[in-house]
C-alpha cells in the first residue's frame, strides 16, 4: 500500500520479546506507528496477551486527542492480532486489519524497521553508560522519545512530532540517558545536618509531567519523577566495570591474604633513637629478606663489579621498584670506594 495521505490513516503495529525481565518485571513491547507522520507510541508489556488492551488505550487516546478516527491498521499474523476479541474489536469500531502473510515479515516492514531502529539506539544507551541490562525498559522509552524528535529523510528530514504538532520540538532538555544525577531533596524530608540532595542514575523523560525520571539505587530502589536535578552528564552512575576487571587482570595487585598480615603487636616498638620506617606489605618483607640471604651468599665469592650485576639482576626479577633502587644505591656506596 502506498503512503498515507492524513493523519491515522494507517497504523503499522509489532511486538517485540520476549527478553530479559526488567526491574518492573516487563519482557515485550508493542509499538504503533502513524504512517503519515512516522510517529510511534510504545507500550510496555508484561505478557504478550495485553496488546488488545493496550490497542484500545492507544484507539482511545487518538480519538481524544486527535479528534480522528483510525481506518486501517497493519500487523503480522501472530496470535494476539488474530485473537477473537482484537477481531471483535476492530469490526466493532469499523477498522480494516492488513495482515502479512506466513514467513514474509518485510509486508509489515515499517513497523519491523522501527523495532529495529529502537533496538540499536536502546543498546547503544545502554552500553555507552554501562547501565544493567535490566533498565532496558526505560532505556527503549528513551529512544522513543529520542527518536520521535529526531529527522528522517521519509519526511524532508523532519522530524515525527514536527509534522504531528506543526511546529519543531524543543530538545534543549536532552540529558545523557544513564549518567550521574543529584535530585533536590524538599526540606519536609531532611533536618538540618540531613544532605540536601540525593546521588541517582537519570533514566528517561516524563510524558505526564515536566520532570525527569530518576532511580534511586540502592536505598528506596524507587522510580520517581523530580524537576530540580543536577547532572552529570560525563560520569556513568555504574562506572566502567568491565574495564575494571580488565586492569586488575593485566596489572595485579599484591593483595595480603589473612595469613600474612602483620598484626600492630608483632612489630618493634618505636623508639626516640630508631628512625621511622615505612611498613611494607607481607610479599614486599619477604621477599627483601630473600633478596639479603642470597647477597650475602655471593659476597664472599664475587668482586665488587660482580656484585652490582647480581644486585641488578635480582631486582629486575623480585620487582621491588623503589625498594630496589634504594638498595643498590646503599651497595654502590659500600663497594665502590
Amino acid at each position: 500500500m502506498s503512503r498515507a495521505n492524513e493523519m491515522f490513516e494507517l497504523v503499522h503495529s509489532d511486538v517485540w520479546g520476549p527478553t530479559i525481565e526488567s526491574f518492573k518485571g516487563y519482557k515485550y513491547f508493542v509499538t504503533f506507528v502513524d504512517d503519515f507522520s512516522r510517529v510511534t507510541w510504545i507500550y510496555l508489556l508484561k505478557f504478550k496477551s495485553e496488546v488488545v488492551d493496550v490497542f484500545k488505550d492507544f484507539h482511545t487516546l487518538v480519538m481524544t486527542q486527535f479528534s480522528t478516527k483510525l481506518k486501517i491498521l497493519i500487523s503480522d499474523n501472530d496470535t494476539e492480532y488474530m485473537s477473537q476479541k482484537m477481531t471483535q474489536y476492530l469490526a466493532s469500531h469499523g477498522i480494516l486489519h492488513q495482515s502479512s502473510c506466513v514467513g514474509t515479515p518485510q509486508q509489515n516492514g515499517v513497523a519491523e524497521h522501527k523495532n529495529r531502529d529502537l533496538l540499536e539506539k536502546t543498546r547503544a544507551l545502554i552500553i555507552q553508560m554501562h547501565v544493567p541490562k535490566s533498565f532496558w525498559s526505560q532505556g527503549v522509552l528513551s529512544a522513543t522519545y529520542i527518536i520521535n524528535r529526531l529527522p528522517i529523510q521519509v519526511l524532508f528530514f523532519k522530524s515525527p512530532l514536527e509534522v504531528l504538532q506543526k511546529q519543531s520540538p524543543d530538545v534543549s532538555h536532552l540529558k545523557v540517558f544513564g549518567c550521574i544525577c543529584f535530585v533536590h531533596i524538599q526540606a519536609s524530608n531532611h533536618d538540618k545536618l540531613d544532605p540536601r540532595a540525593a546521588k541517582c542514575i537519570f533514566l528517561g523523560y516524563s510524558l505526564t509531567k515536566k520532570g525527569y525520571k530518576c532511580y534511586k539505587y540502592p536505598h528506596s530502589r524507587k522510580l520517581f519523577i523530580s524537576r530540580d536535578v543536577q547532572f552529570e552528564e560525563t560520569f556513568p552512575y555504574y562506572g566502567e566495570i568491565s574495564q575494571q576487571t580488565s586492569s586488575k587482570d593485566i596489572f595485579p595487585l599484591p593483595y595480603p591474604t589473612p595469613a600474612d598480615t602483620v598484626s600492630p603487636s608483632t612489630l618493634p616498638p618505636a623508639t626516640s633513637n630508631t628512625p621511622h620506617q615505612p611498613l611494607m606489605c607481607p610479599q614486599v618483607q619477604r621477599a627483601s629478606v630473600k633478596l639479603f640471604q642470597n647477597l650475602k651468599k655471593i659476597m664472599n665469592t664475587l668482586n665488587s663489579m660482580q656484585i652490582l650485576v647480581a644486585v641488578s639482576l635480582c631486582l629486575l626479577q623480585e620487582l621491588l621498584l623503589a625498594q630496589g633502587l634504594l638498595i643498590l644505591l646503599w651497595l654502590i656506596l659500600r663497594v665502590i670506594p
